[in-house]
């Protein structure tokens, strides 16, 4: 278990962490900033985290544990994008969207996201959900001009309940 100070120790990292991240991507991100930052030394990081991989997937699993505590499945299965973007914590928007520019950064979110939501239930429909989710983001990210997320997730969503793509 735990103690209080060990718990404020990691809440630290992690808080640092995401300051750091508002500005330097995680493909550049190195264990010596975030000591560095934090003000601790790197015996008390590795303490808590085996790397800065494990770092990001903590905060990434707190993150999405938080976002869908509510979400109806239903619901999520024929709106996922609206969903998606009812859940963005104004805190964390420019960070994600700044982050998701880096390729590193992209492969760690997605597996995170997609691990997460197969927690959420094993329902084959789902499980299609979550490919065709998948299906559009990639397909968004290739456009010339992608759909921001903050605004054009009617569009993605209507990607879904069609299952055809727009013809620009």
């Amino acid at each position: 278990m735990p103690t209080k100070r060990s718990q404020l120790m990691y809440q630290h990292i992690t808080s640092v962490t995401m300051k750091i991240l508002q500005t330097v991507p995680f493909s550049k991100l190195s264990i010596k900033q975030i000591c560095d930052i934090a003000d601790i030394n790197r015996n008390t990081f590795y303490r808590h985290f085996h790397d800065k991989y494990d770092l990001m997937n903590a905060i990434l699993s707190v993150t999405f544990k938080q976002f869908f505590e509510h979400v109806d499945l239903d619901t999520f299965k024929a709106s996922p994008f609206s969903i998606l973007q009812d859940l963005q914590m104004n805190q964390y928007i420019d960070i994600l969207d700044f982050q998701l520019q880096d390729t590193e950064f992209k492969k760690i979110f997605d597996t995170a996201v997609f691990k997460h939501l197969f927690k959420l239930s094993d329902d084959p429909e789902f499980i299609w959900t979550l490919g065709e989710i998948y299906v559009v983001s990639i397909w968004n990210q290739q456009r010339k001009h992608p759909y921001d997320t903050a605004e054009g997730y009617r569009i993605l969503d209507e990607i879904i309940r069609t299952k055809r793509f727009p013809t620009d």
